[in-house]
């Protein structure tokens, strides 16, 4: 509780009064709430306290809140009323519990048709095992008869051994005639391949000569680390927000962004060609400027290159 000075407020009310108070002196030093205890500070107070305790989940109460107490009437009255909600959910139930009835009756019924399937099926089973009894006899009965050719089959052995060498000396033959036939093939292929690829590459560079230094972006980009979707944003000649690591193949070091802009621009000194930059300068640049505060920390001066690196074509 503060310590206070200035005059007492109730000292009217207290004159009044028929108790006599002790005279004290106004300059005199005594224990007051009455600066701290007003409305507003109140109210501040609670604004405060709910901020503190935010992340516990407190929330502050409705300033000037104007809920009142409900009186018996009225509470039996919204008891009324609920109690006809509830006899509505129950009827609602009631349909649900007729619904659920149907099928279980309709479950009953898929389950006595299972049940004759079943025993269709043991039916089944037990007509199989006598085919198979059937099917039994008659391979050993096909046995013996393989018994008989075997040995009618050896009576024919010589003539099958030249026939068999005969068939070796035709499969050799043919498998020298199939490797030169593919490898003429394949050399054909290669020709046409080679003039196809020459001419594809030739229109690319005349109807879209941007392309060649675009894909060659596209490469860098995926070699530093873009992801995909932000490379086909960049070539695109589209604004990216990023933040991360990027790897310099020039310092051979990856350096980290919490939030940096990468976008590809037109090279204003030589037509069809592009510059990536990151934050405004080339992404060459913005390397040695991650490089150079690298090894600021380190106490480490960095000696700037005359020229700045590009792309092969």
């Amino acid at each position: 509780m503060p310590i206070v000075t200035a005059e007492r407020k109730k000292k009217a009310s207290e004159a009044k009064a028929k108790k006599r108070y002790r005279t004290k002196s106004k300059d005199g030093p005594r224990l007051s709430a009455n600066d701290i205890m007003t409305r507003d500070n109140l109210t501040r107070f609670q604004d405060t306290y709910a901020e503190a305790m935010e992340h516990f989940g407190l929330e502050r109460g409705i300033r000037g809140s104007e809920a009142r107490h409900v009186d018996q009437h009225e509470y039996y009255r919204q008891c009324q009323i609920r109690k006809k909600d509830l006899e509505q959910d129950v009827a609602g139930l009631s349909a649900e519990k007729k619904q659920l009835d149907t099928e279980n009756r309709s479950l009953e019924k898929r389950k006595a048709e299972l049940e004759r399937g079943n025993r269709w099926i043991e039916k089944t089973i037990i007509e199989s095992k006598a085919a198979n009894k059937q099917l039994t006899e008659e391979n050993a009965q096909l046995t013996k008869d393989k018994k008989l050719l075997v040995e009618y089959n050896s009576t024919l052995k010589e003539t099958v051994v030249g026939m068999i060498e005969e068939y070796k000396g035709l499969e050799t033959s043919k498998e020298k005639l199939s490797r030169e036939v593919s490898a003429l093939e394949a050399s054909k292929m290669s020709v046409a391949y080679d003039s196809d690829y020459t001419e594809y590459k030739a229109d690319i560079e005349k109807f879209f000569p941007d392309v060649p230094d675009l894909l060659n972006w596209a490469r860098y980009c995926k070699h530093i680390g873009f992801p995909d979707s932000f490379t086909q944003q960049i070539v695109a000649q589209q604004p990216v927000q990023f933040r991360g690591k990027l790897y310099s193949p020039e310092h051979s070091q990856s350096y980290s962004t919490e939030h940096s802009e990468a976008k590809l621009e037109r090279d204003p000194k030589e037509k069809h060609r592009f510059m990536l930059k990151i934050d405004g300068v080339s992404v060459f640049q913005w390397f040695r400027n991650k490089a150079k505060e690298f090894l600021a920390k380190l106490g480490i001066r960095l000696n700037e290159p005359k020229r700045e690196p590009s792309l092969g074509r």
